[in-house]
């Protein structure tokens, strides 16, 4: 075993059971671990935050602008169920990703992971046509709208490119990562083969029912998800939820859209933000380019 996942393992274990659900100290530690093993992000040309109000009330959204005239944006969800705070906690991931896609992205640090399904609705469709009305600067009709996201982020972006579609304003693509859709097939058993993944099938089931408690839990497996622009998901297969994420991605496929899936077999579902491991270098790869094709050829 390579000292990185050794180090990935043994140290996810520590925050992998109910007290990451209960305890907020427990985020705070496992952010100041990854800031710390993940090190500095690169230096941008400029940087802001935005607040975008509305009546699912106000949140914060982060923009990264790589170079002075970036040729595409990504709106990028974070995971409402994250044991990680805040936006602060992925900074060097999102950083990294922008640098390296000449692509400005637009953060959206939600922490209300159980707002109402309606107020979701509302929210993404919001986000999208600010950034479409020129939010940040040098976006706009003639760049290409990319979104994105990790875990429920994934799902608030395959949302918000199912509105963009019902109202005939399509987004250029989108980017799931460890797709939280719904909740496990088969729960994995507690015990052997779940210690050491983050999260672990006892930390799911506590996601879920947060999650599920603002009526956000309805499948999406079920939807229409057909006319939906190409799609890139990334799942790792030491996620409880990885079966859920290969199904969407047959969903997608089955729909007639266009769909890259990788599959990390021996990965945890947060291994793109542990930078420390190959696989995180290689979910950056597919990721870039996916958004570089996009810019150059207009799809993947």
């Amino acid at each position: 075993m390579s000292e990185p996942w050794a180090l990935a393992r043994s140290t996810s274990h520590r925050w992998t059971h109910q007290d990451i659900v209960e305890s907020p100290l427990r985020g705070v530690e496992l952010a100041a671990f990854l800031q710390r093993e993940n090190g500095p992000g690169p230096r941008l040309y400029d940087e802001g935050r935005e607040r975008l109000e509305g009546d699912f009330a106000s949140i914060e959204l982060r923009v990264l602008l790589p170079i002075r005239h970036p040729q595409a944006v990504v709106v990028w969800f974070l995971d409402g169920l994250s044991v990680l705070p805040t936006a602060d906690d992925v900074d060097v991931v999102v950083r990294k990703l922008a640098e390296r896609t000449g692509a400005t992205w637009v953060v959206v640090d939600d922490p209300h992971a159980d707002r109402p399904a309606a107020d979701v609705a509302r929210l993404v469709t919001e986000v999208v046509l600010r950034v479409r009305d020129g939010l940040p600067a040098h976006s706009g009709p003639d760049r290409p709208l990319i979104v994105g996201g990790q875990g429920t982020g994934a799902l608030r972006a395959l949302r918000a490119a199912l509105a963009a579609r019902d109202r005939q304003d399509p987004v250029a693509a989108v980017l799931l990562v460890a797709p939280v859709v719904e909740p496990p097939a088969d729960p994995v058993p507690a015990g052997e083969g779940t210690a050491g993944t983050l999260p672990d099938a006892a930390t799911i089931d506590a996601f879920w029912a947060r999650y599920a408690a603002g009526g956000n839990a309805d499948p999406v497996l079920s939807d229409d998800l057909s006319g939906l622009p190409p799609a890139v998901v990334l799942t790792a297969g030491l996620d409880p939820l990885a079966d859920e994420g290969e199904a969407l991605a047959q969903r997608l496929s089955d729909a007639g859209g266009q769909v890259l899936h990788y599959h990390h077999a021996d990965e945890i579902h947060d291994f793109l933000v542990l930078l420390m491991l190959r696989a995180s270098e290689r979910g950056f790869q597919q990721l870039t380019r996916a958004v570089r094709a996009v810019i150059v050829k207009g799809e993947l």
